[in-house]
């Protein structure tokens, strides 16, 4: 038994709807979904002139026949169907032997442009945010090499992201961009870990929380890093300190002031 697949199983099997003429016009092939989509059945138009059977896709085909240039995104409205056709040119060396239109219900195509938006405007809401955010991000594929990082993390780390994407968080490690990394940590107890990072370039202290991507076979596929510069805060954090011990050391100063004005009051 033959079980390999043949050309026209593979043409009839295609979503889109397939008519073929020759370098005349003529129709010498067309697909159970182009019969669908025209309302036409093969043993009715085959080795038939187009512009008879179907005028306003003939016309486009005759025009690929002339020039030998493709015809693409047209909308063609008929009586009963509304479609968008596509016409290519058939050469065998450098000879023009015919013609190929793909045909697609307007519905599918309609409802595949809105999905193709759909997923462009997410992807535009994606990349504002990674811009955009004041704290830095890191994306590492799942061997720790970086992906990308956004301008945030270009500030925080004294770096340019064409100089650190591709390269593996190790040889940055041994480079002296920051002293221990976090993805590695990830790869290895695959889980989220949190650590302190200190930048030798820019001489900042980072808080670094670095999280794992699981695909569905549950295996990491990349790893996301979260940067949020800890420099400030630990500054003010001195700072409170230094005044506690302040407060604190006037209020014994005072307490003993008290002591001594409560003895010298017979108290």
């Amino acid at each position: 038994m033959n079980d390999e697949l043949t050309f026209e199983q593979i043409i009839q099997s295609i979503s889109n709807g397939i008519l073929v003429t020759d370098i005349s016009g003529n129709i010498e092939f067309i697909n159970h979904q182009a019969e669908s989509i025209l309302g036409m059945e093969s043993k009715d138009i085959l080795h038939r002139y187009i512009l008879d059977v179907l005028p306003l896709t003939g016309s486009q085909v005759i025009k690929c026949l002339k020039t030998g240039k493709p015809q693409l995104g047209h909308h063609i409205i008929g009586r009963n169907i509304s479609m968008v056709l596509n016409i290519s040119a058939i050469h065998r060396e450098q000879k023009l032997l015919g013609a190929v239109c793909c045909f697609q219900g307007m519905q599918e195509f309609e409802a595949s442009a809105k999905k193709l938006e759909s997923y462009r405007r997410q992807n535009e809401e994606l990349n504002a945010i990674f811009q955009s955010s004041s704290d830095g991000i890191w994306v590492c594929d799942k061997d720790g090499r970086v992906i990308d990082i956004n301008p945030a993390s270009e500030k925080f780390n004294g770096v340019k992201a064409k100089d650190v994407i591709g390269k593996h968080v190790t040889e940055l490690m041994e480079e002296g961009l920051f002293d221990q990394s976090v993805t590695m940590e990830v790869l290895e107890k695959k889980r989220q870990v949190t650590m302190s990072q200190y930048m030798h370039n820019t001489k900042k202290s980072l808080l670094v929380t670095a999280t794992p991507v699981f695909n569905e076979q549950g295996d990491i596929f990349m790893v996301v890093l979260n940067e949020r510069d800890m420099t400030e805060l630990n500054h003010l954090t001195r700072q409170l300190e230094e005044h506690l011990k302040v407060t604190e050391k006037m209020r014994d100063e005072l307490a003993e002031l008290s002591m001594l004005e409560m003895k010298r009051e017979g108290i």
